[in-house]
């Protein structure tokens, strides 16, 4: 996987249509960006479902950057969307506490063996139901956005993660949908 998300990751830099750096956990100033990312989407294609993927793809990401990235000068988190050959990337980045290595790449490897099989899309929702029922509804905005998130994709998660310093790592996600 790290060779494709590396492919990805120069597909996604070389081909951005959006960038956003979070320096701080506060949704008031980011609020406003939402919509530009609405347009810019809008630029790139005209179908309506795609728009409304699109959008929600990128809030979750940078709403998972706000929640769960750390914040100091080491590091800049960030956002970053790219058009190609029909196909948008969605990508992001914060840093994360090193010790949540293991348990962010198992979350992200069960989500992601479901795209391994046809029937993905049935599995995720699966997936999804399964976790609402063992968490209950007043947990679910925590526990079940990455499994919604790939409800909404066309391909494997890709991520990775660079040691920054001892406590932290740079933690990177890449989606993709295909223009369809």
């Amino acid at each position: 996987m790290e060779n494709e998300f590396k492919k990805a990751n120069k597909i996604a830099i070389k081909h951005s249509i959006f960038k956003l750096f979070i320096p701080e956990n506060n949704f008031e100033k980011i609020n406003g960006t939402f919509r530009n990312i609405e347009d810019r989407v809008g630029q790139v294609t005209t179908k309506r479902q795609l728009i409304r993927k699109s959008y929600f793809i990128s809030v979750e990401l940078i709403e998972n950057v706000m929640k769960y990235g750390i914040f100091n000068t080491v590091f800049e988190n960030n956002f970053l969307m790219a058009y190609d050959n029909s196909t948008f990337y969605f990508s992001s980045g914060n840093l994360v506490n090193s010790r949540d290595i293991s348990f962010i790449s198992r979350k992200l490897d069960e989500i992601n063996t479901a795209f391994d099989k046809e029937n993905s899309k049935d599995l995720l929702k699966e997936m999804y139901k399964d976790k609402l029922s063992e968490i209950g509804i007043a947990d679910t905005d925590v526990k079940i956005g990455i499994i919604e998130l790939a409800r909404r994709l066309d391909n494997k998660i890709l991520y990775n993660f660079k040691k920054v310093s001892d406590a932290h790592s740079a933690f990177s996600i890449i989606c993709t949908v295909d223009d369809k």
